[in-house]
């Protein structure tokens, strides 16, 4: 945190005004990234998880730490579990059983995220 303050060029209580710790930073900086990505209404299950991983790769490589971040498992945010749970209850509504879905939705998150990195 005092390399990012000098980077900003403010004291490293400044940052600490606007986030909590570390995590946090990493958190907020993922979420900003993920409200730009949605999941489009009224397309098919495939379709929409095509869309949403190609906007997710588009969005990943011009932010290129946020697929070391995921990789590595320190983003935690509401985003992410939002879109796996509206594009799960789109494929468990197509009759896909949940951990196919789960699986589903998993390899193609591994998947764009080693593209990316």
């Amino acid at each position: 945190m005092p390399k990012l303050a000098r980077h900003l060029g403010v004291g490293t209580m400044t940052v600490y005004s606007y986030v909590d710790n570390k995590q946090d930073l990493l958190d907020k900086m993922a979420a900003r990234i993920f409200a730009g990505l949605v999941i489009a209404d009224g397309e098919d299950w495939q379709s929409q998880l095509e869309a949403f991983f190609s906007d997710f790769r588009t969005a990943a490589l011009a932010h290129p730490t946020l697929a070391g971040l995921l990789a590595s498992g320190h983003v935690t945010i509401p985003a992410v579990f939002d879109i796996l749970e509206t594009l799960l209850t789109r494929m468990t509504d197509d009759g896909i059983p949940i951990e196919n879905a789960a699986r589903t939705f998993y390899a193609a998150l591994t998947y764009t995220i080693g593209y990316v990195l």
